[in-house]
């Protein structure tokens, strides 16, 4: 049966921390909870396992409300951004925990335990304590103490924010194979979009304690209903050009003006915002109809990508992402070809016109 919230509402000191959540879970499926505020994507979560009492509206499991029912009497299990365990136990009791307080038989116990720890690497550390673990050792204990317990309902509080990024990066494509071999129902909480599109499922867009989007993780990266949602699911976060069309001519800004690109054909004349992922942009040698003229201000280099940072004349910003290493010189002004027809269309209230996919 279904987790359902309705009108759920959470205030704190006067202010909205969540206002007004209708969302449904169905049970054993996935999904990605994304909120660049983590205030509202822990309290959300924390209604979920009932360690918050909402101010309003009611939490529904099998069509009872459960609003008011205490975290012992739920059978769900939590994982935090802290490498949260139990310090004066060894792994394995750490891991078996839950299994103890189910009264398993000694057999059961140990099988479960190989098990977990075979899965997440700890076979070799059963003996050791939490403290004599690395970072990302405690916390995989931390996962398998969680699983162990077979909870109906899952929680995940960005749990790989405090690891460091090829720790985060493996463990994150362990997880999404893991999470889908169980039973449980999981809602992982993060702040990176591109976590919440690795892990499939669905995913739950939030921000100013409302739910945005809720759909496939493709769906809402392909299709976002809005602009704040367009922003949230793109890293680094999608280039918005205000823009014109006006006859047979597309007008950016005050310094851009070119022919209407094929894709954008179509949206009727009038004013839009103009949405396109720096990773659609590229840095050409040579100008045509449908290039942009900008001043380099700065580049950053991670390691694997380039991003380049443009400004043009009437103060119109673009980002450029580049697989690799992009060698170009601040001060100077280069050509930027967007590719048009992975361009989001948005009135200019927000919501989304047009898409690559199609319409919305």
């Amino acid at each position: 049966m279904a987790l359902v919230m309705e009108n759920i509402a959470v205030r704190d000191e006067g202010k909205d921390i969540l206002a007004g959540i209708n969302l449904r879970i169905e049970e054993g499926t996935l999904h990605g909870l994304l909120s660049t505020a983590s205030r509202e994507r822990t309290t959300l979560l924390r209604v979920l396992a009932g360690l918050v009492k909402p101010c309003g509206g009611r939490l529904l499991q099998k069509g009872v409300n459960i609003s008011g029912l205490s975290p012992r009497k739920r059978n769900i299990a939590v994982v935090y951004q802290e490498f949260i365990n139990y310090p004066n136990l060894t792994v394995f009791e750490n891991i078996a925990s839950p299994l103890r307080r189910r009264g398993c038989a000694k057999g059961v116990i140990n099988q479960k335990v190989e098990e977990l720890a075979k899965l997440f690497g700890l076979h070799d550390f059963l003996k050791r304590l939490p403290t004599e673990l690395s970072g990302g050792q405690q916390q995989r204990c931390a996962f398998a103490r969680a699983l162990a317990k077979d909870a109906d309902l899952l929680l995940l509080d960005d749990p790989l924010v405090n690891l460091d990024y090829k720790l985060r990066e493996q463990l994150r494509e362990e997880l999404k194979d893991i999470l889908k071999k169980g039973s449980s129902t999981v809602v992982y909480a993060t702040a990176d979009p591109r976590e919440a599109l690795s892990l499939g499922g669905d995913t739950i867009v939030l921000q100013d304690g409302q739910i945005l989007q809720h759909d496939k993780a493709r769906n809402v990266f392909e299709k976002p209903l809005n602009i704040k949602t367009a922003q949230m699911m793109s890293e680094p976060p999608m280039n918005l050009l205000r823009g014109r069309v006006q006859e047979s001519q597309l007008v950016l800004g005050q310094a851009s003006s070119f022919p209407v690109p094929t894709h954008l054909k179509g949206v009727g004349l009038g004013e839009y915002f103009l949405g396109i992922r720096p990773g659609n942009i590229e840095i050409v040698n040579k100008k045509d109809d449908h290039c942009l003229e900008a001043l380099l201000v700065d580049q950053e280099f991670d390691g694997l990508e380039t991003f380049s940072f443009f400004k043009q004349e009437d103060g119109l910003e673009l980002q450029v992402q580049k697989r690799g290493i992009e060698n170009l010189i601040p001060g100077e002004v280069y050509y930027l070809k967007p590719n048009w027809g992975e361009t989001y269309v948005f009135e200019l209230g927000g919501p989304l016109l047009k898409s690559p996919c199609g319409v919305s």
